[in-house]
């Protein structure tokens, strides 16, 4: 394109010069000459800006349309980079949850444990009287039809009398003394009594009796001798009152039958 130009130009002299050399034309005839060299110049010139135009024009839009993909290329990597961490965080939600789920299957364990071990105690228990003795009253209602926590117990001589006073009272299982009292009192009807923890959730209680022969905190062995059968309290007659209670979910105890935990002799 740029080589159009000068050729033209070249044109238009040689003309010129043609006129020049010869023989002196007619005034019209020079003016035409010279009109048409200078239209075919103006058209030659107008042509080449044309081209030149669409070509930068062309080039313009390319540069343009290069730019926009160059752009909406960073568009859909930063779209997606962004989109990433919304795959992070899911992944990290369930990680919560399988650790939340982890978390709370523990909370049921100490007491299945707890209740193993208990299971492993039912009917290792000593009988906590004289051998002799016999329960006079069950577990849980008495003859009557009243509520009883748990089995009395009692002994009876040759002539049939009650000779249960004063014999022994024997701890049923190793343990630590968590209640005592020995002071001849009421004591919700227990008289004097006291209470023995063996773990895992169980303990045993031996009330109306004439003498407790331990204090609170004394540790015992199994078939120890803690106290004398007596007639204190809510009695209508020597014996002694033996429950086993077990703990809760909600750390209470409550009362249980005791012939899960002792057998009679």
């Amino acid at each position: 394109m740029n080589r159009i130009i000068p050729l033209a130009l070249s044109l238009v002299m040689g003309i010129m010069g043609c006129i020049g050399a010869g023989k002196p034309a007619q005034g019209s005839a020079q003016a035409a000459y010279f009109s048409e060299a200078t239209s075919l110049t103006a058209r030659t010139t107008a042509s080449t800006s044309t081209i030149t135009t669409t070509a930068v024009a062309t080039s313009t839009a390319s540069d343009t349309t290069t730019s926009k993909s160059k752009k909406a290329e960073k568009a859909e990597t930063t779209t997606a980079k962004a989109a990433k961490p919304s795959t992070t965080k899911v992944e990290t939600t369930k990680a919560a949850e399988t650790t939340t789920v982890k978390a709370t299957e523990p909370e049921t364990k100490p007491e299945t444990t707890q209740q193993k071990k208990r299971e492993k105690q039912s009917g290792s228990f000593a009988w906590p009287a004289d051998s002799d003795a016999i329960i006079t009253a069950g577990y849980p209602y008495y003859s009557s039809g009243a509520y009883h926590g748990g089995v009395d117990i009692a002994l009876y001589g040759g002539s049939g009398g009650n000779i249960t006073e004063n014999t022994y009272i024997y701890a049923a299982q190793d343990g630590v003394v968590v209640t005592a009292y020995n002071d001849g009192n009421w004591n919700t009807g227990f008289g004097n009594y006291c209470i023995i923890d063996h773990g895992n959730g169980v303990q045993t209680l031996y009330a109306h009796s004439n003498d407790i022969q331990v204090s609170e905190g004394d540790t015992v062995k199994r078939g120890q001798v803690i106290g004398l059968v007596g007639d204190t309290g809510n009695t209508t007659a020597p014996h002694l009152h033996f429950e086993v209670r077990v703990e809760t979910s909600d750390g209470c105890y409550e009362r249980t039958n005791p012939l899960k935990f002792i057998s009679e002799p």
